[in-house]
């Protein structure tokens, strides 16, 4: 969206706001969507609590108050604008967007979430499964059938089979961590092509796609089985999860205040160790056994709770934790 496009669409959020319709909340997290970027590269929000503009200074990292350049270009129309030309899909756009737009408590918007993360999931399974399988057949991990069941040896035979196989997914993860620079600038261009009311689905997606990049290639093996929900399917919780916290976090947060405020009074350091060793542990024990069973359904909740884990150590006091990744991924500030 441009410019003029923003300023109508505050207004909406404004009288909805206004009337009841939106809580705080729900306001304050659409306008944060309410952004574009002119032709000199510069990015302008709008204030929620003005309805003036901001504009993005990157040299201190911090959004100022200012006055709009005079005609200012919409640059990037959003996919919804297309709806002045007659034509299905661009009305079909829109219809999609009104429907997301009128349901303010977020229940559609995370069943779309899910939808769209299982989807993901499904597609990206096989050719991310691909790399390690092909990894593992030209060099063999080997076995630990010589060892006895239960003892340590056999564990530690166990543990250095699933790192080798974990060797290329984790390298593609640390690809995407150096490239995170470049991947958060070519989302923020991507964003201002989509209807705002569809924003909602980037993050949850991004997070979907880069876990079962991981996901997958570790369970290229086992993809047939089955937890909470079967393997190919699990990351979708993960595009879930981030749904959530990014949606109701803030709330969850003044529900937890106590907690939250103690918890920053305790090293960060600390707080990473906690994220790091809580689920561990609780690996650990779920499956000192000689034969582990419902191998898949441990799995995934010892993921669960890792991620759980993250969100109240290291969230932010905005109650997203996808606010302090993106800080870590583009800079201090609020960025674009």
């Amino acid at each position: 969206m441009g410019p003029q496009q923003l300023e109508a669409r505050y207004r909406q959020l404004l009288a909805a706001y206004q009337k009841g319709s939106l809580s705080q909340e729900q306001f304050s997290l659409a306008c944060q969507e309410l952004l574009f970027q002119d032709d000199q590269s510069i990015w302008w929000a709008i204030d929620p609590g003005t309805g003036g503009w901001l504009r993005y200074d990157p040299g201190s990292g911090a959004w100022q108050a200012a006055a709009l350049p005079p005609r200012t270009p919409d640059r990037r129309p959003s996919l919804i604008d297309a709806s002045s030309t007659t034509g299905p899909s661009a009305s079909n756009i829109e219809s999609v967007s009104q429907f997301f737009e009128s349901n303010p408590s977020g229940i559609i918007q995370g069943i779309a979430v899910f939808v769209l993360s299982a989807a993901i999931s499904l597609i990206g399974w096989i050719p991310f499964s691909w790399p390690p399988r092909l990894f593992t057949t030209l060099v063999p991990p080997g076995n630990c059938s010589n060892y006895r069941v239960g003892s340590l040896a056999m564990y530690l035979c166990s543990a250095k089979i699933a790192v080798f196989i974990l060797i290329v997914p984790l390298l593609t993860a640390l690809l995407i961590f150096l490239l995170r620079r470049r991947l958060a600038a070519l989302t923020a261009r991507l964003i201002p092509h989509l209807p705002s009311a569809m924003h909602f689905l980037v993050a949850p997606s991004l997070a979907t796609l880069f876990f079962v990049i991981v996901w997958a290639g570790a369970h290229y093996q086992t993809g047939g089985g089955s937890g909470i929900l079967p393997q190919k399917l699990f990351p979708a919780l993960i595009g879930l999860f981030t749904f959530i916290t990014k949606r109701y976090g803030p709330g969850l947060q003044r529900a937890l205040a106590g907690f939250f405020v103690s918890r920053d009074k305790v090293p960060k350091f600390l707080r990473f160790l906690a994220v790091l060793l809580v689920p561990t542990l609780l690996s650990l024990v779920i499956t000192y056994q000689d034969r582990v069973s419902a191998t898949a359904t441990k799995e995934q909740v010892v993921v669960l709770v890792g991620l759980t884990m993250g969100y109240l150590m290291l969230a932010p006091h905005s109650g997203d934790l996808l606010a302090g990744i993106k800080g870590m991924m583009a800079g201090k500030g609020r960025q674009p």
